[in-house]
């Protein structure tokens, strides 16, 4: 089951992995972006792209996580 994440105004601009490193926090960002690039995470429904910067109110699902 894929983990769903909402950001608040607070991420503002934050970059997609700095967000999912402060989200899960026992995965380095390494992982998280190896994810990002093997389009295992979405963000309101499509494949994010690496360099993703956020707006409040998106919806971020990791489909698969770390090993």
């Amino acid at each position: 089951m894929p983990s769903t994440f909402r950001t608040g105004l607070e991420h503002a601009g934050t970059r997609l992995d700095k967000f999912l490193q402060a989200t899960l926090r026992e995965y380095s960002r390494t992982d998280l972006q190896r994810l990002i690039a093997a389009g295992q995470v979405l963000v309101n429904g499509k494949v994010a792209p690496k360099n993703l910067h956020l707006e409040p109110d998106m919806e971020i699902q990791v489909l698969a996580l770390p090993v």
